[in-house]
């Protein structure tokens, strides 16, 4: 599964924010907080709920 979440982390970095790893880790941290949907990536970002 780690694997897997890696290819897809730097599948996303790479197919829509050209390699930069600091302005996605921006964006999702923007969208998360503000709970919007991010139009790069057609869906929510939301953080995860505290157990």
């Amino acid at each position: 599964m780690e694997t897997i979440g890696r290819a897809g982390f730097w599948a996303t970095v790479e197919k829509y924010f050209g390699g930069d790893v600091a302005a996605y880790m921006r964006m999702l941290r923007t969208h998360r907080a503000q709970g919007k949907v991010s139009a790069v990536l057609g869906c929510s970002v939301q953080g995860q709920s505290a157990a």
